[in-house]
């Protein structure tokens, strides 16, 4: 194969085979492994594409309406260890067919490269409107960027170095000596002084006691002194060949070659050595490094390499400026032009706002994260902490002042936005292939949200709401289900995709639905003012772009974001309003379930509700936040083959995006994945767990990477990354499709996820081999005992145990409230929910479970108690002398641990009573 550089004259060679393969044998896949070895053997590894007809079906690539397209393990293995072994990724997305026969779309075809290849590509994709008339087969049109050119490398302070002492007896002095720091301003103009002196302060002592690091960008850390020397050589040899170039024949052009061949694999022995040598002696501190390597290919992470991009009219954008401005067209849209609100109707009255107090904000500053990079004005969380006790008064004054002005002061609108890619999109010359993220000033991050009674959103929101996880909203959806199931009815689920949700938001209409709930004026000012002139520098290709408005859209980079979204979008859960019809919602991802004896009239409720007034399209429309119509999903759930045939194509009457009236039918869908769960018609749950197992066959095959024979992680380091990476993949909504294995009474085979366990506990086994370097052949059970790890279904079991009990301690005022206590008291004849089969196999007395309500607190009330660990027998009894004047004191030893006693002192008005470690618990 040869591929021409359109941006130079080189030329790349490589290696073409063409060998047939209908699929009933592996001759082309062991042709392929015996080049590859070969190429390993000879040392001439190179960057490579696997591209052809590979006539195999998977998970991994097929699409989910062809779940059922399963090549045999003997055709299909082979396939995947080549994979897993030469850490090749798929550059075709996965579901993309490239056959399309009899109106069959299946994919056969597949586009593999190699790490170096990845994040060069600009597209991936197939052209169907190039297929010629004598194939079934698509074309499949590769583009690589084979020119990008350097970023500049800035010099950045390297705040792990920082002298915090000498920063903190900085500030210290800075603040006492700055007069306008010491009461709390009165205007607008004060506020934002106060922010500037404040901010300055601790940009000046940051810059005196932070180095700063800059790494060149011909720096190479694998380079040695064979490397060095190799060069020397190959410098050498070519000057000499050089002189002797009209002589053709001459030895030196041959010593030339042959040291140039040397070089190269010196270099790549240097690289492999160096690589080897950091995994080998790696401490728990590289370990999360290394985790971020392994999953990651080519790239320097905030600096993503963007390609020229395509603007509306077709025109490619070249410069740095004009893609910041497609970019920023797409990330902030201007805010629309809606028709005036209806007059607000205030259902009741929160309590207004309590001042901020220090407990406060030491509670705010002890929730940042430590290592977080540091917003445009340079300020990282670390530093923020490190002078807390000399800055706490001034932020109080700031924040106080703030919400009694009813502004947030200008500099804290300003912020980064750093373009990244989305994973898996098939071309990157769009800005829809990319999404923002956001980094604002640190200082901003405080806790202004109201707090008060807990229905200010709707009973069914799940997501940015304490106690309530993404597999509540699968349980309540599963269940009424599988409720209509037993009733003899079907169940049909439309699933809504809102395009851009939070750079849509409008202000005014947020502000009106806050008041609607009734949120105090303080609060809706303030924040209706926090929205209003921002600006935003976009940050890729290792260049900011100037500053750039921000008219419309929610802060993606402040806490409140998500708090100020569900407020937002608080009326489009509040649509259903009969027994039939359900409405449930995941931050932006919304769910719409109708119940009805037929697919008709399941279709005909879901038209309602999409279309009457003050429906789905309506919300969508005074909200500003546009449905993907293309994208919007439909399910008709049943089990019955009869009630399947009857299911037609839903159709609702819309508009386009020039406005004008459309009809769109919608056909159900045998699958769907909501919230990384795929939910089938008859929820058998089996393309999940075929997810399951591809994800975890996809990590396997990067954690191969740093796991060899003679090289890899210490053992107990590789069962840290497993343990804390792959089993949470493994494990994440198992009380939905994990059943555990379990023989009952009345039978004598097991029942459960039998044959998902046994696929998974090989991936196990695949990946202890790597951890401990043991031979291919070893049993699972032994590689599970010396990596000390669990069998894969106990692992499940306990996660499954754990879900019970969180259930199960779910208070009255949760959704599946009534489903839990239903469940508990025993499976049903037919149609048992996974709440039936978690609370049947857990084996623990759920009923007794104290049930807890999620904790809704003033945030500036204090803590009634305050514990104190001593570092010393003399600080102790020091301590003792100050407690013995409180009128209630509790004292632990904290031990409890071997199976000793652990002992409880009561003490309150000078009467003390001792309790062990179980009386202690029966008293609470």
């Amino acid at each position: 194969m040869t591929i021409l550089s359109p941006r130079s004259n080189r030329i790349y060679r490589g290696d073409h085979n063409n060998s047939p393969d209908d699929g009933t044998n592996n001759d082309t896949l062991e042709h392929l492994a015996a080049h590859l070895e070969g190429q390993r053997l000879s040392e001439r590894q190179a960057p490579s594409i696997w591209l052809g007809d590979f006539n195999r079906h998977h998970h991994m690539w097929e699409g989910e309406a062809n779940g059922h397209l399963r090549s045999p393990p003997d055709k299909i293995t082979l396939l995947l260890e080549l994979v897993i072994e030469h850490g090749m990724q798929q550059l075709l997305p996965a579901g993309i067919p490239t056959r399309i026969e009899n109106g069959s779309e299946t994919r056969p075809d597949n586009v593999w490269a190699s790490e170096g290849i990845v994040q060069r590509m600009v597209e991936c994709n197939t052209w169907p409107e190039w297929r010629p008339n004598t194939t079934d087969h698509v074309p499949i049109v590769t583009i690589i960027d084979t020119d990008i050119p350097r970023s500049q490398e800035e010099a950045r302070p390297n705040y792990k170095r920082t002298n915090w002492e000498k920063f903190r007896k900085g500030i210290e002095g800075a603040i006492r000596a700055d007069e306008t720091l010491s009461s709390e301003p009165r205007s607008v103009e004060e506020m934002e002084a106060t922010v500037d002196a404040l901010t300055s302060h601790l940009q000046t002592h940051l810059k005196a006691t932070t180095p700063t690091s800059k790494t060149s960008e011909f720096q190479k850390p694998w380079w040695s002194d064979k490397c060095k020397e190799a060069h020397r050589r190959k410098c050498t040899a070519y000057a000499e060949s050089r002189r002797w170039r009209a002589t053709p024949d001459h030895p030196s052009h041959q010593a030339y070659r042959v040291a140039q061949d040397k070089m190269k694999r010196t270099v790549r022995a240097s690289k492999e050595e160096h690589w080897w040598n950091w995994i080998d002696n790696a401490n728990d501190s590289d370990l999360w490094n290394i985790n971020r390597f392994q999953k990651q290919s080519n790239s320097d992470g905030s600096r993503e390499q963007v390609p020229p991009l395509k603007s509306s009219n077709g025109t490619l954008a070249q410069s740095e400026e004009e893609k910041a401005a497609i970019l920023a067209e797409a990330f902030f849209p201007p805010p629309p032009s809606l028709a005036p609100a209806e007059p607000i109707l205030i259902t009741g009255q929160l309590p207004e706002w309590s001042p901020y107090t220090v407990e406060r904000i030491r509670r705010a500053a002890g929730n940042l994260k430590h290592d977080k990079a540091p917003g445009p004005d340079g300020i990282p969380n670390a530093a923020i902490q490190e002078a807390l006790p000399m800055i706490e008064p001034v932020l109080v004054n700031i924040y106080n002042a703030a919400m009694r002005l009813r502004r947030i002061p200008k500099q804290w609108k300003v912020s980064t936005t750093v373009v990244l890619r989305k994973p898996g999109k098939p071309a990157y010359n769009v800005a829809k292939a990319y999404r923002p993220n956001s980094s604002t000033e640190h200082a901003r991050k405080a806790p202004v949200s109201p707090h008060g009674r807990g229905h200010l959103t709707p009973l069914r929101t799940f997501g940015g709401r304490p106690g309530r996880t993404t597999t509540d909203a699968l349980h309540l959806l599963t269940c009424e289900i599988k409720k209509a199931w037993r009733q003899s009815k079907v169940a049909s689920a439309l699933f809504l995709d809102i395009q851009a949700a939070f750079p849509n938001v409008v202000k005014p209409t947020l502000v009106e639905n806050m008041r609607r709930k009734g949120i105090p004026e303080a609060y809706v000012q303030t924040i209706e003012d926090m929205l209003t002139g921002r600006t935003t520098r976009l940050k890729f290709d290792g260049n900011h772009s100037e500053p750039r408005p921000i008219t419309n859209g929610n802060s993606q980079g402040c806490p409140l974001s998500m708090i100020l979204y569900l407020f937002y979008i608080a009326p489009l859960l509040e649509i259903s309003n009969k027994t039939n019809q359900l409405t449930i919602g995941f931050v932006d991802d919304t769910t719409l379930l109708a119940i009805g004896k037929s697919f008709t009239e399941t279709h005909d409720i879901l038209k309602s509700m999409m279309e009457k007034p003050g429906g789905v399209l309506d919300w969508s429309y005074r909200h500003n936040s546009p449905l993907e119509i293309s994208k919007v999903a439909l399910i008709d759930f049943t089990r019955s083959l009869d009630k399947r045939k009857e299911s037609t194509p839903l159709i609702l009457s819309t508009t386009n995006s020039q406005g004008n009236p459309q009809s769109v039918n919608i056909t159900s869908s045998e699958s769907y994945k909501l919230l990384g769960v795929i939910l089938d018609h008859q929820l058998y749950w089996n393309k999940h767990q075929e997810l399951v197992h591809a994800r975890v066959v996809k990590w396997t095959a990067l954690f191969s990477r740093i796991h060899r024979v003679l090289h890899g992680l210490p053992i107990r380091m590789g069962r840290q990354l497993y343990k804390a990476v792959a089993i949470p993949r493994i494990q994440y909504a198992a009380d939905l499709w994990y059943v555990p294995p379990h023989i009952n009474a009345s039978e004598t085979r097991r029942q459960g996820a039998v044959a998902i366990t046994n696929k998974l506990q090989a991936v196990q086994r695949r990946a202890a081999i790597g951890i401990t370097g043991a031979m291919r052949t070893t049993a699972g059970d032994v590689l599970d005992a010396h990596t000390n790890l669990l069998p894969i279904d106990v692992t499940l079991g306990l996660a499954c145990r754990k879900a019970a009990a969180r259930l199960a301690s779910l208070p009255k005022t949760h959704p599946l409230a009534k489903y839990i206590k239903r469940a508990m008291w025993g499976k049903v004849k037919k149609h048992n929910t996974p709440m039936h089969h978690l609370f049947h196999t857990a084996g623990i007395d759920l009923t007794s479970m104290e049930k807890i309500t999620p904790a809704l607190r003033n945030p500036n009330a204090a803590h009634m108690f305050k514990s104190t660990i001593d570092n010393s027998r003399e600080q102790a009894i020091e301590r003792d002398k100050e407690i013995s004047t409180q009128s209630v004191a509790i004292y632990t030893d904290g031990s409890g641990m071997e199976g000793s006693k652990q002992y409880v002192t009561y003490w309150e008005l000078k009467q003390s009573t001792q309790y062990t470690k179980e009386n202690w618990w029966a008293l609470r």
